[in-house]
């Protein structure tokens, strides 16, 4: 998978087929098909303040701890972080991970990212508002982008059985440079559809790619529940 930042926009390259571009100062996706030669746009509904919801809190704690070991990535030094994280809604998650200073990434690109929870609709059809989320940091901030992180979280199964699974990221190549703007539009002469004419290409497409874009799109909502945003280049 190949990532290209620039300002509010990502662009992700999953597979030679697919590719999808997030401009979250827009609020809207466009995605293409290079085997199909088409594009389609995806725009994201307005904003609007939703009703208390009546879901409990989710409270997250976070506790960082700097090893004090440094190695070198990309020619920048890296620091090692270890995050546990504890959440009121599901076991505990542990971070380990490689962090480098990359100034103008994009804040959602900075530091671990923390999937809270996934919240289902009723059976009703109505929207539900998102739980509150209180936040407990100790230690240092995680700060830098990820070089090399692994994830180790648990999953409840029945009963009290739990399943663990671990989730490595690694970056292979890191090149900063002025991204000329056709890097996040479709290419010229692809025809613009509502719909794809077949599924999406599963090559390249694998679960950690797809769990990644799920991550992505919660990150995005948590990012306007806090206020925050995004700048940056790559």
């Amino acid at each position: 998978m190949t990532e290209f930042f620039k300002g509010s926009q990502l662009r992700t390259d999953s597979s030679p087929a697919y590719t999808v571009v997030v401009d979250s100062a827009n609020r809207r996706e466009v995605r293409w098909r290079n085997d199909l030669r088409q594009f389609a746009v995806v725009e994201w509904p307005p904003e609007r303040p939703l009703p208390p919801s009546s879901l409990p809190a989710i409270i997250i704690e976070r506790n960082t701890t700097d090893t004090g070991e440094r190695r070198r990535f990309f020619g920048r030094t890296a620091r090692r972080l270890v995050t546990q994280i504890k959440r009121s809604d599901a076991p505990d998650t542990s971070i380990e991970g490689w962090y480098v200073d990359v100034p103008g990434l994009p804040g959602r690109k900075r530091g671990p990212m923390i999937l809270i929870a996934e919240i289902s609709m009723g059976g009703s059809g109505r929207d539900l508002a998102p739980p509150s989320i209180e936040f407990r940091e100790t230690g240092p901030a995680v700060e830098g982008y990820p070089v090399w992180q692994k994830t180790t979280s648990s999953a409840l199964l029945g009963g009290s059985a739990v399943h663990k699974d671990e989730f490595v990221s690694v970056v292979t190549e890191l090149i900063e440079t002025n991204l000329p703007d056709r890097y996040f539009q479709p290419p010229e002469g692809y025809e613009r559809v509502e719909h794809f004419a077949s599924a999406e290409p599963q090559s390249g497409r694998t679960f950690g790619v797809a769990l990644q874009e799920r991550w992505r799109m919660f990150a995005e909502w948590l990012s306007s529940l806090l206020g925050g945003s995004s700048s940056g280049g790559r």
